[in-house]
């Protein structure tokens, strides 16, 4: 029960921070810098505890090819949340369409960007697969569910919805490392 709990809080923080958030009174007022000054000649600096010099790590960067596969769910999982957000905002169909995929495109490029290995087998699929290295466009997204026999406005929403689903099978895989 906790994982899921935290799961939808990581959801919601995800889709706050994707979406922008327009109540004014959760950001906080911006931080002053502190005015550093050399000490005295002949005096001697105030002492500063060694744990302040140690670096935080608050984010870690995706080491392993399953990390960034984590990294990548994470960028797509907010985007139903996010596309209401847009609804509220009164953003058209096609725009929550070309923002949705926008975020998912760019995580892909991002992760495979971050990858070690497998990055051009991966790219020679796509061209293949959609005439693009970096996987299909939104125009070919659009067309592919157009001769499917959809209406603009099906396809843009099948756009939206896809936009949020990522690959069981690469998933599994990870899941599958992670468990040896």
């Amino acid at each position: 029960m906790k994982i899921k709990k935290a799961g939808r809080w990581l959801t919601l923080l995800a889709a706050v921070w994707l979406a922008g958030c327009s109540n004014s009174s959760v950001v906080s007022a911006p931080v002053q810098p502190e005015v550093v000054t050399q000490p005295e000649r002949g005096t001697q600096p105030e002492s500063v505890p060694e744990t302040a010099l140690a670096p935080v790590k608050l984010v870690s960067i995706p080491e392993t090819d399953c990390d960034i596969r984590r990294w990548y769910n994470y960028q797509v999982v907010a985007l139903p949340v996010i596309n209401q957000r847009w609804i509220e905002a009164g953003f058209s169909l096609e725009e929550r369409a070309r923002r949705a995929f926008d975020i998912r495109h760019r995580a892909r490029v991002n992760a495979r960007y971050m990858m070690a290995d497998g990055v051009e087998k991966l790219r020679q699929r796509d061209l293949e697969k959609y005439g693009n290295p970096d996987g299909p466009t939104f125009d070919y997204l659009v067309h592919k569910s157009r001769t499917k026999g959809m209406t603009y406005q099906q396809a843009w929403k099948n756009i939206i919805t896809t936009s949020a689903r990522t690959n069981n099978g690469y998933n599994a895989k990870c899941v599958k490392i992670n468990r040896q």
